[in-house]
């Protein structure tokens, strides 16, 4: 099973069970060293001072969130099997009809053959309340289900140079905002090279079949805070990159990853508009000493594609899931080990993202959002630890600010 040299906070995010249940996974395994299972319980209590994300009419309640968690990790021969899941029980103090059951679960499988041949079969999924910072939410349950299957292979010709394939299947479903239910198909082909040193180099063709079968835009007044929607225009997308991706390691302290990509985008929904031009996203980590790590990065992409990468390897949770046409993401995350036992981080991020309404007009949604969080890990098995997040947002004209602490306990 793999290990890290210190147990890393993951950033709070603004719902309910976010300030527990991503913790266990990460900080079993910097100590199960050999054990390739883990399991355990959490309990937190988190007080939101704005639970929908108004300006105005706010209200505040506080949420007791109850999580059981668990990992597998296996590695028979030159394959690798891996399991993580966890669920957690949500209970509002005063917004009772909020209650939900929320989890998450992310598994696959990474082959390979004694030749040329390696692929890799993964699935990941959550299940929570609805981002309320997304223009038009009504203030309401509404439970949000995101899921993503894919299948890839690399044959190399040689150990530095392959071509590699993917399909993926993304969907996304809502128990009340079913307008915004959909379905994307994605493949790609391209062509890799690796050979292990500091650079590694790829051009990549992808295309991508959207399905939103019930769409309808918002309409102006819906910006105010009033969800008004236009008529129903069902939507199918046609979407066309050509990625170039860049790793830059120069040192084993900090490495680079980029995509610059050349987008073409197409829909049959007359009020969402057709997009040609330049999307991508670049990442910086750097171990800036032996305790601090700082990643950094920069987003520009549309909705569909921003909406997804917290189900990713990248790994960017608590990104909201929106339909824009185009968001703009920058972050700065720092992870702190201020003793053996005590891990600190904090973390800005500032989103800024381009709305179509049925007039066809643009409307214009900034959210910025501070997260700091520490975590005492007192012994092998016994964690606790707190997370205060602000969040405003200039386009609804709101202010949110969420406090709370947790305990947990796990094993081994």
């Amino acid at each position: 099973m793999p290990t890290t040299s210190s147990c890393r906070l993951p950033r709070a995010t603004l719902k309910p069970l976010a300030l527990v249940v991503s913790l266990a996974p990460l900080c079993t395994a910097a100590q199960a060293q050999e054990q390739p299972w883990s399991v355990g319980a959490a309990q937190a209590f988190t007080h939101e001072t704005n639970v929908f994300r108004r300006a105005g009419d706010e209200q505040s309640d506080t949420i007791s969130s109850t999580s059981v968690f668990g990992s597998l990790n296996l590695t028979p021969g030159r394959q690798r099997l891996y399991l993580s899941g966890r669920a957690s029980d949500n209970r509002y103090d005063k917004l009772t009809q909020l209650d939900n059951t929320s989890y998450s679960v992310n598994t696959g499988l990474e082959w390979q053959t004694i030749e040329h041949l390696s692929g890799s079969v993964r699935y990941t999924g959550r299940q929570a309340l609805t981002d309320y910072t997304v223009v038009g939410t009504p203030d309401v349950k509404n439970i949000e289900t995101a899921q993503a299957a894919s299948a890839g292979v690399r044959w190399g010709f040689t150990s530095a140079l392959g071509v590699e394939g993917h399909v993926t299947r993304r969907k996304i479903d809502y128990s009340f905002s079913n307008e915004r239910d959909s379905t994307t198909d994605v493949g790609s082909v391209g062509v890799r090279w690796d050979d292990g040193g500091q650079l590694a180099l790829g051009v990549t063709a992808r295309a991508s079949k959207s399905e939103t079968p019930l769409y309808q835009p918002l309409l102006p007044e819906s910006i105010l805070g009033v969800v008004a929607l236009g008529p129903l225009e069902p939507d199918e997308g046609d979407r066309r990159d050509l990625d170039f991706t860049v790793t830059w390691t120069p040192s084993g302290l900090s490495t680079v990853t980029g995509r610059l990509s050349l987008t073409k985008e197409d829909h049959t929904a007359p009020s969402r508009a057709d997009i040609s031009g330049v999307t991508g996203a670049v990442t910086w980590d750097y171990q800036a000493t032996g305790k601090t790590r700082i990643r950094t990065s920069l987003i520009r992409d549309t909705g569909s594609e921003t909406s997804f990468l917290s189900l990713t390897q990248i790994g960017l949770a608590g990104l909201r899931t929106d339909n824009n046409r185009m968001n703009w993401v920058a972050l700065v995350r720092a992870d702190w080990e201020a003793t053996a036992k005590i891990l600190v981080n904090g973390s800005l991020r500032y989103m800024r993202g381009t709305l179509d309404t049925v007039t066809g007009t643009d409307f214009i949604n900034n959210t910025t959002r501070f997260d700091l969080g520490a975590l005492y890990q007192a012994t092998r098995t016994i964690a606790l630890g707190c997370n205060f997040t602000h969040e405003r947002g200039s386009g609804a004209r709101f202010r949110a600010d969420t406090a709370g602490c947790y305990g947990q306990i796990s094993i081994p």
